[in-house]
């Protein structure tokens, strides 16, 4: 007797003794219907991006089917089965034609436009209101290495370098 006979026709029995069968799953026809009391899955994946689909569900008063998509991200519901419906992506949003280059040739050039040029620095630091010279204070280096800040009224203030010592001459580290 072939054991083959005797099994149901969605798996095949693989080995020889009780202890070593193994069932392994025949691919299934993307068009066959299948019946279950009931599914219990951990991950369920209904439709693709290339091909989105919904689910039909049965209404518990009126016991009509109901198709069941998310459309935006929000759940939606057309009445009959899910396969009765074509659900096409939205169609993408046309861009406006683009504007032809202005002629250079015969003059037809807007003066307004901006080119690729940087301002000068000149104008940058006029537009914001502040000048190179206004925003860093004097500060000039003397050959110690200590930092002269000139403050108003005509006061000079050092500042001494790390690891100098203020109380021994200028230039002079213990």
């Amino acid at each position: 007797v072939n054991p083959h006979w005797y099994t149901p026709t969605a798996y095949l029995l693989q080995g020889g003794g009780a202890v070593g069968q193994v069932i392994q799953n025949v691919p299934l026809d993307p068009a066959m219907i299948i019946e279950v009391a009931e599914v219990k899955a951990k991950r369920l994946t209904v439709g693709s991006e290339s091909e989105p689909t919904g689910i039909t569900l049965f209404d518990v008063a009126t016991r009509q089917p109901v198709c069941l998509v998310v459309e935006g991200g929000q759940p939606r519901t057309f009445p009959g089965r899910c396969e009765d419906h074509h659900f096409a992506p939205p169609p993408l949003p046309v861009p406006p034609p683009p504007e032809p280059p202005p002629d250079i040739e015969n003059g037809d050039v807007d003066q307004d436009e901006e080119t690729d040029e940087p301002p000068p620095e000149e104008e940058l630091l006029e537009e914001n209101g502040n000048l190179e010279e206004d925003t860093a204070p004097d500060l000039e280096e003397h050959e110690d290495n200590a930092l002269l800040e000139e403050k108003p009224g005509g006061e000079v203030e050092t500042e001494v370098p790390a690891g100098a010592d203020p109380s021994l001459p200028a230039g002079e580290v213990e």
